[in-house]
């Protein structure tokens, strides 16, 4: 249902709560997530069949016998069960969400019905409310003759056996960054992310132009590919590199080479830091399994291009100068490259010094990395063997 925010100002508070409940089943999994289409949620599983269909409340008291929420949401379930049932299963699950942690009054319709978890006791369930049951709420009543039509019976046990109250842990929100953090603990910034999360979710939503919610499917592999896009490597920046690795980084193959273009002091123990950083960082990154070897392939060799394409525009333009400078020129340029990513995924926090680690690593003659060798002066590998030599 698309409902104009303009002509029901109620809609944009249905829409606020219907959000981060679209997102607690994405990060729980579900492969497909629809607002406003079979209900306020409705969750698909990959055979096209309802996993999950639920009704959001936002009630300030609890729900009694008499409850419009309640008789109405049950009512809609039960006719479009009947009228979608290729797309419902015995396993569908039925639930009530309240965005207030109203917990329910004891033996009310309700709470008899959440306790309900065989056809036995839903059968039960029907029996007392149909006893119980007194209203003189034309409405109500008219929602109750759905449930308590014979023809529905069937329906109705399948309904109270999988149906289930919820309330938020803490709260609404909270509960959501709750979630965030469990799964994406290593990310610095929780409550950045929840809302990015929240956002993507709403553009998908919402329609600026027309100014109303629109039905949407919100896809698991879009919101992964979302969050690979936007997901921020971190470089190892604790206390990772020790005074012993920078010592030992003296004698490798890549300190040579900054020393061909007379790097200055200070500056090569930037460039041994980070070199050990970036070796750090890529075993842990490895051992999580998060990326492929292929995507750390792709990796280096889009930097070598780079590299590649900045020796040739660099050493022709600046053709008259001598051998070290234009060496400073090329690792100077290479180390701003502030675009290396492993797949999808970036580094925000400190991109200089991630490719400060990777060139230099891609410079240090790794057998692994053979075929996107890099250098820095122009004519680095004869000097090199000659330092070797010796």
């Amino acid at each position: 249902m698309c409902i104009s925010t303009s002509e029901n100002p109620n809609s944009y508070f249905g829409y606020v709560i219907q959000t981060p409940r679209a997102l607690h089943h994405l990060l729980e999994g579900a492969k497909i997530v629809s607002i406003e289409n079979k209900d306020d949620i409705s969750i698909t599983g990959s055979d096209d069949k309802l996993t999950i269909v639920e009704q959001i409340k936002d009630k300030e008291t609890s729900f009694s016998n008499c409850s419009e929420d309640f008789w109405c949401t049950f009512a809609n379930w039960i006719n479009r069960y009947k009228e979608n049932s290729d797309k419902f299963t015995n396993r569908t699950q039925f639930i009530i969400f309240s965005n207030r942690k109203q917990q329910l009054k004891k033996d009310s319709f309700i709470d008899i019905c959440n306790n309900a978890n065989n056809d036995a006791d839903s059968k039960n369930c029907i029996e007392i409310i149909k006893n119980k049951f007194s209203s003189r709420n034309q409405k109500i009543k008219k929602c109750f003759d759905v449930f308590k039509d014979e023809q529905n019976e069937t329906i109705v046990i399948n309904i109270i056996r999988n149906f289930s109250y919820q309330v938020p842990n803490t709260g609404l929100f909270e509960d959501i960054k709750d979630k965030v953090y469990e799964l994406h603990s290593e990310n610095r910034d929780i409550e950045e992310l929840r809302i990015k999360m929240l956002g993507w979710i709403n553009e998908k939503i919402y329609d600026k132009e027309l100014d109303k919610i629109r039905k949407f499917d919100l896809l698991q592999t879009d919101f992964r590919n979302y969050l690979d896009n936007n997901k921020n490597l971190k470089l190892a920046l604790i206390d990772d590199v020790s005074e012993f690795d920078i010592e030992q980084a003296h004698s490798q193959y890549f300190y040579n080479q900054l020393g061909l273009i007379e790097r200055e002091e200070e500056l090569k123990r930037l460039d041994c830091r980070d070199y050990y950083r970036w070796l750090i960082t890529r075993a842990k990154e490895e051992e999580k399994g998060k990326f492929s070897k292929k995507e750390f392939d792709e990796m280096y060799r889009t930097v070598y291009e780079k590299w590649l394409e900045d020796r040739e525009y660099l050493f022709s333009i600046h053709s008259l100068e001598n051998d070290i400078n234009k060496g400073k020129r090329l690792y100077n340029c290479s180390i701003e490259n502030k675009c290396v990513k492993v797949g999808n995924t970036i580094f925000d926090d400190n991109p200089r010094e991630v490719a400060r680690g990777v060139c230099n690593f891609l410079a240090n003659n790794n057998p692994e990395t053979q075929n996107y060798n890099i250098g820095w002066h122009p004519n680095y590998k004869n000097l090199l063997n000659e330092v070797n030599n010796d």
